[in-house]
């Protein structure tokens, strides 16, 4: 900005020429105004693009990239507990059923009071390559303190049949009596075992094939002979027939 005072020290041209300078640098500042307020919020800035990634983003990024491959969804029905532990005092435990399969957890509702609880409730877990077993844990439910452990087991994926519901049932470790809990594992996809099996019967079935086919072969090459040596008869014969109706004719 120039004072007053000073104008009068500049010529009509330089005042025009100033004067143009300072329209044109307010239009541009209120260009570039409007167009901030227009963009607000939706450009992100230079320190947002090139932001270093925090702690919790790499371990999320190594861990998406480090995961094995999905195999596939087993479906989990957790049906019943019985001759749980009992945990209180003075009344019966409140059991829940903590799923882990993998890095997934699920939990089942709470049954209150009861040692012989009957959840029946499904869960779809994801199976990765690596997932080999479901380990079960039950647990007392406690609204002042912690949860208290009860008991557990593990149910193994080795030899679920493909599409089939698989009751299993887990006897369950960690404390004393005979717990058990009852479960059914549908799974989407074919395990290890299951499939070695089916390549097996599969192998045994085209050897039996195969040698059912070697068989029919030999039984046909050596009918085959047979029809050959038969028609070898029948020609001689023939032939045989032929000079005694020619001997007949002669005399």
């Amino acid at each position: 900005r120039v004072s007053t005072a000073r104008v009068a020290e500049f010529s009509p041209i330089s005042i025009h020429i100033i004067t143009c300078h300072t329209i044109r640098q307010r239009h541009i500042s209120s260009l570039e105004s409007s167009h901030r307020r227009r963009h607000s919020g939706s450009l992100p800035n230079a320190l947002t693009l090139f932001a270093r990634p925090t702690l919790e983003q790499r371990e999320s990024q190594r861990d998406s990239v480090m995961a094995p491959p999905i195999l596939g969804v087993v479906k989990c029905t957790v049906v019943n507990g019985k001759n749980l532990p009992n945990k209180e005092g003075f009344s019966k435990s409140d059991p829940y059923v903590l799923i882990e399969c993998g890095s997934a957890k699920e939990k089942t509702k709470t049954i209150d009071n009861d040692l012989n609880p009957k959840w029946n409730q499904s869960f779809n877990l994801k199976v990765t390559e690596t997932t080999t077993e479901i380990v079960f844990s039950i647990w007392d439910k406690n609204t002042v303190t912690k949860d208290e452990f009860m008991c557990f087991g593990v149910a193994s994926l080795s030899e679920l049949e493909y599409e089939t519901d698989n009751p299993i049932k887990i006897p369950l470790k960690g404390s004393g009596g005979k717990p058990e809990l009852n479960i059914i594992l549908n799974p989407n996809f074919e395990s290890a075992a299951v499939r070695n099996q089916r390549m097996a019967t599969e192998l045994t079935a085209t050897k039996q094939e195969r040698e059912a086919l070697l068989k029919y072969k030999d039984d046909n090459d050596a009918k085959v002979v047979d029809l050959e040596r038969t028609g070898a008869m029948l020609r001689a014969n023939v032939e045989q027939l032929g000079a005694e109706n020619k001997k007949f004719e002669e005399n």
